[in-house]
């Protein structure tokens, strides 16, 4: 080959590979996707759209050339870029100008031009995470030009110093900032004079595991550095914190109003066997006494012990959170002074009894959640005075009998499932209730089903997987005609047992405001034909998961809506019986492929009724040469008088 046909044909290769820099990424709607696409520059893509997808590709240098005008871009994502480092010039983003958010995270070695963000007067939310960057980003002017800028996220890199330059003083829209997972050590008084006087939405100082962690730290030297600061959420998860720091940080910022603090994964309480770290104290919250806390989050800790008056200091507090510790032990008058309280959170402890004297304080809550802990007895009135009590969670607990309660007038939500109950007496405590929940448990008998119906308000009962097997109501036990029922769930019982033995045939029968009815996992193998005779309200039934293989005509009300039949034994189903539903689950039956399956095939082919995918799974159980056809598949020209036989369209 002449030589200068060589270079021709390898400048032709070089613009080729130069072309492929500039090809167009997949476009959906006014998003693009360049993701992941082994990019070294920006990509050509269309002048109307809104969102450009960046991340993970191979660009280290971005120009005010880089990109074309684009008026339309909101968001750009330009982060975890794979080459070792990214370096973003002055003015870099100047042809974006309604650019509202710019994702640089990831870039682990990010060299910013102090002027790279210039021009950028839209910019709502800047992610700057995991970028290795140090104090300069907050004292060098990169963010002067940011006036619209609202959320800042500089997590996971290697600020020491939260000192913000005067260029922050005109940054007056900026309330969210995240310094999670630095190597922050203080914040004082002064340090934030910059960006006060200002309400923050978020304030997140989480997981700096070295923030004020030394005993002897000066907090009367340090003062407040939240003077003039108004804090919705300050987060200082994950922190080193011991309960004499805490209580020295909280009075030092007395006065300061906060609404929500959130304390996770902390490492202070005592914990299971353990005396050596302290659980908070009486003082410990009392630096908090004028900052109106409203919310107080202290999940995932070690509490094994809420001491008296732990959270008195705390009157205007209203969502207390403290699931996911140890806690085992509540002192009397544990919650003396929280007086405004709603919410209370014990979920996940290592609560075994309940007190009488346990909730005294808490007149105004209405939700108290205590599932999954070990309580096994709950002493008489436990819960008298809680006259606002809506919501009572009691689930995945060890209770046998329903605990001696005061009468709450307002529970809605009695919560009782994954216990070891056996039985449903003390029920007149809670005959406002709305919502049971009395699943998971040992009620062997459906005559509870009877008792828990004298309920006048009841609209919603869970009673699945109480393995009943008998129903021997008491003579005077009826079902009132004017109960409000509209839910029942009495999925994996053993209900065929039962109506096997003619018990309780008219179990449903004054249930006329009945909407949903769960009978799925009940070995039914036939149903009654009179078992659904009065839900004339009825529009959803699930029969799935049984054994029926015929079901009369004039079985289902006309109501119905939708209708779950799957994975049952049906052989040869007649589609009257269900050809006036909308939504149909026919799925993993037990079809006979011969002719007599003919009509339903045709109607299966025809019908409007939407019919749960994939419908590949509607298909035959026998003969043998037709295991496994879908029903669609099969061909039903061949059941003529003479040939009577089906065959396969494939």
């Amino acid at each position: 080959m002449p030589r200068h046909h060589f270079l021709l044909l390898l400048g032709a290769v070089l613009s080729v590979s130069m072309n492929c820099q500039r090809i167009t990424c997949p476009v959906s709607g006014q998003a693009a996707f360049c993701h992941s696409s082994y990019l070294t520059a920006i990509p050509r893509v269309p002048s109307n759209i809104v969102k450009l997808n960046l991340n993970s590709n191979y660009i280290r240098l971005v120009t005010n050339a880089s990109f074309p005008f684009l008026e339309r871009l909101q968001e750009l994502r330009l982060g975890i870029q794979q080459s070792k480092s990214l370096r973003v010039g002055a003015r870099a983003f100047r042809n974006l100008p309604n650019l509202a958010s710019l994702d640089l995270g990831g870039n682990k070695e990010l060299e910013l031009d102090v002027e790279a963000f210039s021009g950028l007067r839209k910019l709502q939310v800047l992610y700057l995470d995991h970028n290795g960057l140090n104090d300069s980003i907050l004292q060098q002017g990169y963010f002067k030009d940011l006036v619209s800028l609202r959320t800042l996220i500089l997590e996971g890199n290697k600020i020491e110093h939260i000192k913000p330059d005067a260029t922050f003083r005109n940054l007056r829209s900026l309330v969210n900032v995240r310094f999670k997972a630095n190597r922050i050590r203080q914040i004082c008084d002064g340090d934030l004079d910059n960006v006060r006087p200002r309400n923050f939405q978020t304030f997140d100082i989480s997981s700096n595991r070295y923030l004020y962690n030394n005993e002897s730290f000066d907090w009367e030297k340090c003062g407040n550095p939240f003077q003039d600061i108004t804090l919705h959420t300050l987060d200082i998860s994950l922190t080193a914190l011991s309960i004499q720091q805490l209580e020295k940080m909280f009075s030092a910022v007395r006065g300061t109003l906060i609404i929500q603090i959130k304390m996770h994964f902390m490492s202070f309480g005592r914990s299971f066997g353990f005396n050596n770290i302290d659980d908070p104290n009486n003082r410990t919250f009392s630096g908090l006494r004028d900052s109106s806390v409203l919310i107080l989050d202290m999940t995932h800790g070690y509490i094994f012990t809420l001491a008296t008056n732990v959270f008195s200091h705390l009157a205007s507090l209203k969502i207390l959170t403290l699931s996911l510790n140890k806690i085992n032990q509540i002192e009397k008058n544990a919650f003396f002074g929280l007086e405004s309280l709603q919410q209370l959170n014990l979920s996940f402890n290592l609560l075994g009894e309940i007190y009488s004297s346990t909730f005294d304080g808490l007149r105004d809550v209405s939700y108290i959640d205590l599932h999954h802990n070990h309580i096994g007895a709950i002493q008489h009135n436990a819960f008298h005075g809680l006259n606002q009590l809506k919501t009572l969670n009691l689930r995945d607990n060890s209770l046998s009998i329903i605990p001696g309660l005061h009468p709450l007038p307002r529970l809605a939500y009695f919560l009782m499932g994954h216990n070891r109950l056996t039985t449903v007496f003390g029920l007149k405590a809670v005959s406002s209730s709305t919502f049971l929940d009395f699943s998971n448990n040992a009620l062997n008998n459906l005559n509870v089903f009877y008792e828990i119906m004298q309920l006048p308000a009841l609209e919603y009962l869970l009673l699945r997987e109480n393995r009943m097997a008998r129903c021997t109501p008491a003579h005077s036990d009826t079902i009132p005609k004017d109960n409000q029922l509209l839910h029942l769930d009495l999925s994996s019982n053993f209900l065929q047992l039962m109506w096997t033995r003619n018990e309780c045939l008219e179990v449903f029968h004054n249930l006329t405001n009945l909407t949903v009815l769960l009978l799925h996992h009940n070995y039914l193998t036939e149903l009654p034909q009179d078992v659904f005779k009065s839900l004339d309200s009825l529009k959803r039934l699930d029969l799935s998961f049984n054994s029926l293989s015929q079901l009369s005509l004039g079985l289902f009300p006309s109501t119905l809506e939708t209708l779950d039949l799957s994975k049952n034994r049906l052989m040869s189903p007649n589609p009257e019986l269900f050809s006036f539903v909308r939504h149909l689950d026919l799925r993993q039956n037990q079809y006979i492929c011969d002719c007599r399956l003919r009509d339903f095939i045709e109607w299966l082919n025809g019908t409007e009724v939407d019919l749960m995918k994939p419908l590949t799974e509607v298909y035959c159980a026998f003969p043998e040469e037709f295991q496994g056809v879908p029903l669609l598949y099969l061909n039903t020209d061949g059941c003529e008088e003479k040939d009577c036989f089906l065959t396969n369209k494939n």
